[in-house]
Formats: C-alpha cells, sequence, structure tokens
C-alpha cells in the first residue's frame, strides 16, 4: 500500500513540476506542425482528394495557402498574418457550426497546438518535406560503414555455432570433427 501511495505522489508531482508543455522558439512544421494537423486536420483537409471537405488542403504550402473563395479573397493560411488565415479564426471560434475541428469528429486542439499553430503561422507557415524525403546530411552518409559491424555478427554467429571461418569457406566443427581429426 505504502509503495503505490509513493507511486502516486511521484506521479502527480511530475505533472506539478514539468507543468505544461513550452512553445519552441522555432516552430518546424516536421517537428511541431505535421503531426497536429495530421492529427486533428488531414482526415478531411489532406491528400486523400476522396475525403477533402470545403476544397482546403493543409497537407502543402500552394494548396494551404491558395484562395478559397471564387468572389473575395479567403485564405486558409496567409504567413506570417493570423488575422487573415482563416484557420486560426475556425480553430478559435464558439460558433459550433463553424469551429474546426467540427463536434462530430470528437476532436479537439488543446491550448498547446493552437498556440502552436498561431506561432507557426505568425513565422511564416513553412512548409517543409516529410523527413522521410530529406536528404541527409553530408556528415550521417560519411559515418562508419555497417559492413565493419556485419561482419562482426557473422563471426558471432560462426562462433556461436561451433562453425570454423576460413578462406576455404565455413565448417561445421562438431563431434564428427573430432573423429575426423584422428584419422
Amino acid at each position: 500500500m505504502l509503495c503505490r501511495l509513493s507511486y502516486f505522489i511521484v506521479c502527480i508531482s511530475c505533472v506539478f513540476v514539468c507543468g505544461a508543455e513550452e512553445i519552441p522558439e522555432k516552430v518546424r512544421f516536421n517537428e511541431h506542425v505535421r503531426s497536429i494537423l495530421s492529427d486533428k486536420c488531414f482526415h478531411c483537409h489532406g491528400p486523400d482528394e476522396k475525403t477533402i471537405k470545403g476544397k482546403l488542403q493543409l497537407h502543402t504550402f500552394e494548396k494551404a495557402t491558395g484562395n478559397l473563395s471564387k468572389k473575395g479573397k479567403r485564405f486558409a493560411i496567409v504567413p506570417g498574418s493570423v488575422k487573415e488565415s482563416t484557420l486560426w479564426e475556425r480553430i478559435n471560434t464558439t460558433d459550433q457550426d463553424d469551429i474546426m475541428p467540427p463536434p462530430e469528429s470528437h476532436k479537439t486542439l488543446n491550448a498547446y497546438e493552437k498556440a502552436v499553430l498561431k506561432k507557426w503561422i505568425e513565422q511564416g507557415a513553412e512548409y517543409e518535406d516529410h523527413w522521410a524525403f530529406i536528404p541527409k546530411p553530408e556528415e550521417i552518409k560519411n559515418k562508419q560503414s555497417p559492413h565493419k559491424y556485419i561482419s562482426i555478427l557473422i563471426q558471432v554467429f560462426y562462433t556461436a555455432n561451433n562453425y570454423r571461418s576460413d578462406l576455404r569457406g565455413a565448417h561445421y566443427r562438431g563431434p564428427l570433427f573430432k573423429i575426423h581429426m584422428l584419422k
């Protein structure tokens, strides 16, 4: 019982000590924004053209900053201007018909996510390619080749399984090997 109580106290103190997440100085799309949009927005405003709602896609800069209205100028994201960005207006409205994400999606943006999106828009709403498609920096490419480690693993395998590896190939060294050596 004492163990459970101390565990509970440690957990509660961690919550109070850690507090809310701090908003980063420089908000990066891949690191901070993509996960928010992917979780809360891409279901209706993502790359799948079959599920797009409101003619808005948020997965690319060109589509997110394009004009939403044929009559006037309405943009989901206006880099550098939160006041002119419809996205900011829609995630902060109290009107249940206009709020994004819509209530029927059962998704909501918390204060931290809203603050990250606001700061990202204020900093120019820079998009980045998906991290998997960004070339590796040279210092990572030039690190030691994995071939060295693979050969070590092969040697460990041979040793562990009583194999002998030499220039003539690998040979099993079991009980029959001893008999062979006696001949």
